[in-house]
């Protein structure tokens, strides 16, 4: 240890190196110690199994102008039992290759230009915490193929975009993710808090996914769902706090490209949500005005359960779920639902333009409103006067 050289973290000198030599001596715990002004890397970090990366919770460490890199990433092998913790990672956008899904790189090469602040690959028992993600280029972090994980305490500070606030995902999970918990995620992204995209990365399904704890205003979204073919089933998204643009929760297939999107057991509980307005940063002016909940057409979802989702709407008159035409849900349920509209303008609780196999309702308040404008098919569901 004493043999290792250790960083300067005075903001000036590159400490990829050091840091680096730290991370491949085989150490269980690498602690960075507070530095005098921060850590500075010019290439990604690799942590190796075993590995736990601790840093003081405002310890900064920054990604240097033109590094155009992931800033911590798996060795790409199989790993287990990582852990980082503490530390702003701040990923320093505006020094870095513009975001390439909205200023393609004259070669054609994304690969070359799509980084992130964290990239996790083909690990097992991960744990990822009690830290900030900051000014992130496009997604501030991705896991593909990951299992048993824990992601907690995370807050996202994304001030800038390059060239605008788009794109950029908090918790991004590409297929093949499984056992995994996410929770007390603070402040907006300009895109996906979290995102599950089955079929993006190697692909694969998503899998026991718990959410819990989502807390921001002015947000893109708090948690999107996509499959294009493989399945994204028994996931929970529980305590959701804030406002969003786009929508609250997506169940999505985005491209025409693939097969139909598959959905099943899918839960959203306690739900305090309302839109947020667009603003000219996000980049969606005059686009497609989403529901709170946004079911696309293309997909089938077998269990879809809302309890406990309470909405005050001031900003968009738009309704609180909505199933669009080439949706099938073969069930779905709502229960102690709420919203109150202060728009002015009439909307429903619920608008179906696809194809409910079986509905039912449990105490959902309309106040005032529309509880069913129904223009597609429900098999067998419960009377709205009844409910």
């Amino acid at each position: 240890m004493n043999c290792l050289p250790m960083p300067a973290g005075d903001g000036v000198r590159d400490d990829t190196e050091s840091i680096q030599a730290l991370l491949d001596s085989g150490l269980s715990a690498v602690r960075l110690p507070p530095p005098p002004k921060f850590y500075s890397i010019s290439r990604a970090l690799c942590i190796h199994s075993g590995t736990s990366l601790i840093l003081d919770r405002f310890t900064v460490i920054r990604l240097s102008d033109g590094a155009d890199s992931h800033m911590l990433m798996t060795d790409g092998e199989q790993s287990e039992n990582i852990s980082v913790s503490g530390g702003i990672w701040d990923f320093n956008n505006q020094g870095q290759a513009p975001n390439p899904m909205r200023i393609p790189p004259e070669d054609g090469d994304y690969a070359a230009v799509t980084h992130f602040i964290f990239y996790f690959e083909n690990v097992k028992n991960l744990y990822v915490g009690d830290l900030t993600m900051k000014d992130p280029t496009i997604f501030a972090s991705v896991f593909d193929h990951a299992e048993q994980f824990t992601v907690r305490n995370i807050t996202f500070d994304f001030n800038y975009g390059k060239p605008n606030a788009t794109n950029m995902d908090g918790i991004h999970l590409n297929g093949g993710c499984r056992f995994g918990r996410i929770e007390n995620l603070k402040g907006p992204c300009y895109d996906d808090m979290v995102a599950l995209n089955a079929d993006e990365g190697r692909g694969g399904p998503i899998e026991d996914i718990q959410i819990d704890g989502l807390f921001c205003e002015g947000c893109h979204s708090a948690v999107r769902l996509l499959s294009r073919g493989w399945p994204v089933q028994r996931v929970h998204i529980s305590n959701v706090f804030g406002t969003f643009f786009q929508y609250c929760v997506g169940v999505t297939r985005y491209s025409d490209e693939g097969r139909e999107g598959v959905f099943d057991q899918i839960h959203l509980s306690d739900i305090y949500a309302s839109k947020a307005p667009r603003l000219p940063v996000h980049g969606k002016e005059g686009g497609y005005v989403y529901a709170l909940i946004w079911i696309e057409g293309g997909l089938t979802v077998g269990n879809l359960q809302i309890d406990r989702l309470h909405r005050r709407e001031a900003v968009t008159a738009i309704p609180t779920l909505s199933v669009m035409p080439g949706a099938r849900i073969n069930v779905l349920g709502l229960e102690h639902v709420s919203q109150e509209n202060g728009t002015g303008e009439p909307f429903p609780v619920i608008l179906n333009r696809g194809s409910i196999g079986k509905m039912y309702l449990r105490d959902v308040q309309p106040g005032g409103d529309i509880l069913l404008e129904n223009h597609g098919v429900i098999s067998q569901g419960e009377s709205p006067e009844n409910c």
